[in-house]
């Protein structure tokens, strides 16, 4: 269902844009490096991991109408009830989940000092859901750990 939903904004973004642009999205929007999501049912937020930056696109008025640029993006979720965008990213080599409202506001950051990164580390974040804990999983040399609050040591190698 998130793939169609994908493919269907993809389709929907890409021909207001410019030439130039549209040539432009078109090559990343292909690459596993980039995500389309629905933020609103006018608006769709585009995360490009190789520009690392993300950007809300207003589909009704064809325009970009913010965009913020990160030192890498990890991973990046939407957030309904209030709609917020959350940002896994990363500062002075530890984890850090930024929180920007629909309008790109930063509403929260928080680093997990606990959490080394290196190199080509994969690293996917889940929302708390029901009896589930927020939680991050953090691939690196053939290792799988998975951190939960109070975000110390991971819970499961």
């Amino acid at each position: 269902m998130m793939i169609l939903l994908s493919i269907i904004i993809s389709c929907s973004v890409l021909p207001f844009s410019s030439a130039a642009n549209s040539s432009n999205y078109s090559e990343w929007l292909l690459d596993e490096s980039a995500s389309v999501l629905s933020l609103t049912p006018e608006k769709t937020l585009l995360v490009d991991k190789i520009n690392k930056q993300i950007q809300v696109l207003d589909l009704a008025q064809e325009k970009v109408v913010w965009s913020k640029k990160f030192p890498i993006i990890y991973d990046s979720q939407v957030l309904l009830n209030p709609a917020k965008i959350v940002v896994i990213t990363a500062e002075n080599n530890k984890l850090k989940k930024v929180t920007l409202s629909t309008d790109g506001r930063v509403i929260s950051e928080q680093v997990f000092s606990n959490i080394q990164l290196a190199g080509d580390a994969k690293v996917s974040w889940s929302p708390k859901a029901g009896q589930n804990k927020e939680a991050i999983a953090v691939a690196l040399d053939g290792k799988l750990n998975i951190y939960q609050y109070p975000w110390k040591k991971p819970d499961v190698m």
